[in-house]
């Protein structure tokens, strides 16, 4: 991905408020299909719509990205997560499917 660049073809000197899609995972430090699914389970914001553009909003992302939880740091708390994932997974796959 390229960097952002002013009309002269510089650096820009700030961040914009509003980013695209891939910029927004590149802020958060993600890829755009994780990206994707934070946003489908709420760990990150909803975009804007601008016109035709889908933008995210960085201060929101910020915000986000500040509440999402902290690695576990010891080998308990890591086991207790590893649990917790799998029981989420668990439910997930046993969920009655939806005729649609």
């Amino acid at each position: 991905m390229g960097r952002l660049k002013d009309e002269t073809g510089g650096p820009l000197p700030f961040i914009p408020r509003g980013l695209s899609r891939s910029l927004a995972a590149l802020y958060v430090g993600v890829g755009t299909t994780l990206f994707d699914e934070m946003v489908e389970d709420g760990r990150m914001p909803k975009p804007k719509r601008v016109n035709n553009r889908t933008i995210w909003d960085r201060v929101e992302l910020d915000i986000a990205f500040t509440e999402l939880p902290s690695a576990p740091t010891t080998v308990k708390e890591f086991m207790a997560l590893r649990k917790q994932m799998a029981a989420a997974q668990f439910g997930r796959q046993n969920r009655p499917k939806e005729d649609g």
